[in-house]
């Protein structure tokens, strides 16, 4: 299994666009994309996932996923 502990892009529309004008300064400073869908691109690189628990209103999230 992989298990991830990720900062996420949020499904809240107020919360999603304030990481999105945030995220510029934010790869600048500290090399980080806090609006990432990274449940989407756990998929997309070959994995199945099996759980994603949102720890703080979806914008950190613990994800398992397995191999496809």
């Amino acid at each position: 299994d992989l298990w991830l502990l990720e900062f996420t892009r949020s499904d809240s529309k107020l919360v999603g666009f304030v990481q999105d004008m945030i995220t510029p300064l934010a790869s600048v400073l500290y090399n980080a994309n806090v609006g990432r869908d990274i449940v989407e691109l756990v998929r997309r690189s070959g994995f199945t996932i099996v759980e994603v628990e949102e720890v703080v209103d979806g914008i950190v999230r613990i994800i398992r996923a397995t191999p496809s």
